[in-house]
């Protein structure tokens, strides 16, 4: 599996990139009681496109179900108690044992190595410097001008000087949300901005 995403790569948006996996096998993750956004980076991760992925869940909740879902699903997940949130407990999910213990010992509340802990999320390298360097960073303004029209799935701080590169990253992961999970789409927005979504995608 490729860790570090970049923006070179020259992947294409097709099935052929992710033949192994189904749309049957994408369902499972659509039909947890997880929030949309946390269940479209996994998918993400699922198809290789992030190479882990961490949120918090309610420490009373059934998170002894959800390690077994994921497991069903084809992921390595563990928990560990949260940095931020009492009363809640971190899992952090992947396809790799190894990166599961290394994004748990990066965790940036620990002032760890942010760069790496950005890489391991799936972020282009760019944008990682552009969170770390306030100087390379674009402006909220602008940021939300150039994203203007997307789905709001992914976000991470973008660049001054490859804000379009990595527009480009978010716009193939709506396009892989779209072909392999597009319920998703139903779950975070109403009908008609919904469909208005998915066509703009399928267009880009």
């Amino acid at each position: 599996m490729k860790e570090t995403l970049e923006l070179n790569d020259e992947r294409l948006i097709s099935v052929e990139n992710f033949k192994n996996i189904s749309r049957e096998e994408i369902k499972p993750i659509i039909e947890l009681p997880l929030g949309v956004s946390v269940k479209a980076q996994m998918v993400l991760v699922l198809l290789n496109e992030k190479p882990g992925l961490e949120f918090n869940v309610s420490a009373d909740s059934e998170v002894l179900k959800l390690l077994k879902k994921f497991e069903e699903i084809g992921l390595v997940s563990a928990v560990f108690p949260s940095d931020t949130d009492k009363g809640k407990v971190k899992i952090v999910v992947s396809r790799k044992k190894e990166i599961i213990d290394e994004l748990n010992n990066l965790s940036p509340s620990n002032g760890s190595d942010h760069k790496r802990y950005g890489q391991l999320m799936g972020f282009p390298d760019t944008a990682i410097e552009a969170f770390l360097d306030p100087d390379k960073r674009l402006n909220f303004k602008d940021q939300e001008k150039i994203r203007e029209g997307l789905p709001h799935f992914f976000r991470f701080r973008m660049s001054r000087e490859h804000a379009a590169e990595e527009l480009e990253v978010i716009k193939r992961w709506n396009k892989l949300i779209l072909e392999y999970a597009p319920e998703l789409f139903d779950e975070l927005y109403p009908p008609d901005e919904a469909s208005k979504f998915k066509k703009l995608i399928e267009k880009m």
